[in-house]
């Protein structure tokens, strides 16, 4: 629906970041002697990139993020059929410039998606999660408040969904009755 694999949700700070997960596989370089991970785009990547979008959401964001893309994708090498434990992540914003990036092309339509090719310049999950944590990144609260009923929806009719849902350590405060709901209180004998 959105072209993501998993969904964290954080209500304490009021954000929603979305990841989806591609795969790396070794290539070996004979002339050169070296090896990288390399990342194949296919048309699916086209879909998927194509229903990353957010409707525009009315209202002012009164939380600061750094940026208020939800979208990441996590890089895993595939090693002899099996995932490692090693993943790199980048932002959509990121990973659109790294597909742009003629100096990260690698064969056969590959892009070299690793630790060298990036220069450094990614995330590992635990820094995401901590930038998730502290609402650093991802949706704005009113973003996420326009759309957090919607994910709830499509979780309730189980439709595949996975979701990292924060929770507040303690339950917001009660809200005030509307005044024009109130009920009379009897007089007093």
């Amino acid at each position: 629906m959105l072209g993501v694999d998993l969904i964290y949700i954080n209500e304490t700070q009021g954000n929603i970041v979305m990841m989806q997960y591609k795969m790396l596989d070794e290539h070996r370089d004979a002339k050169a002697k070296m090896a990288d991970w390399i990342f194949r785009p296919d048309p699916q990547l086209a879909a998927e990139r194509a229903r990353m979008n957010l409707p525009a959401v009315a209202g002012v964001p009164g939380d600061y993020r750094l940026n208020r893309q939800p979208f990441f994708f996590k890089f895993v090498k595939r090693k002899h059929g099996a995932e490692s434990d090693q993943s790199l992540i980048l932002s959509l914003d990121h990973f659109d410039r790294v597909l742009a990036d003629p100096a990260l092309a690698g064969p056969r339509g590959g892009v070299k998606v690793s630790f060298d090719a990036l220069a450094g310049h990614y995330l590992r999950e635990a820094d995401l999660i901590g930038l998730i944590r502290s609402g650093y990144v991802g949706t704005h609260r009113v973003e996420t408040d326009a759309v957090a009923p919607f994910l709830e929806q499509v979780n309730q009719g189980q439709r595949g969904l996975v979701l990292a849902w924060q929770h507040p350590l303690t339950p917001p405060p009660p809200a005030e009755p509307d005044s024009s709901h109130k009920t009379p209180v009897p007089p007093s004998t």
